[in-house]
């Protein structure tokens, strides 16, 4: 069914409907194979050791996914970077506030990384090779 959004309005198709989705990824079928990389606090491999129930989400201009969480004490401090096809995680970034609620791109050139966190009312920001989509 094709997308009718020549009147400027909303992205959806002729019959009204948005579309289907489908799950791009789940953390706990990603492992982070980076070099010198500590393992999660709960131990196990997978990407759901780090970020828990995913909470953030930020894209960057090469189609990035970045994702953060928000759980208990042994998750949940960590954002990763998920390569654009969701089969990879190809950089984290640790360190971060417990508890993340919330990711935006920003600053002068689009290239830092704001994290909120619930848990520890804090804001980080990160400055990144890439700037965030729509940069």
């Amino acid at each position: 069914m094709p997308t009718d959004v020549s009147s400027g309005g909303s992205p959806s198709r002729m019959d009204g409907k948005i579309g289907t989705g489908a799950a791009f990824f789940k953390t706990p079928d990603l492992k982070p194979q980076l070099e010198n990389f500590p393992p999660a606090k709960d131990g196990k491999e997978t990407l759901l050791g780090w970020v828990g129930r995913l909470q953030g989400l930020a894209v960057d201009r090469q189609g990035n996914v970045y994702v953060a969480g928000a759980e208990s004490h042994t998750s949940g401090e960590a954002v990763a970077v998920v390569s654009p096809d969701g089969t990879k995680v190809v950089a984290m970034i640790l360190g971060v506030p417990r508890n993340v609620s919330g990711l935006a791109f920003g600053g002068p050139d689009g290239r830092t990384l704001y994290i909120t966190g619930a848990g520890e009312h804090r804001l980080h920001k990160v400055l990144l090779p890439t700037p965030g989509a729509g940069w």
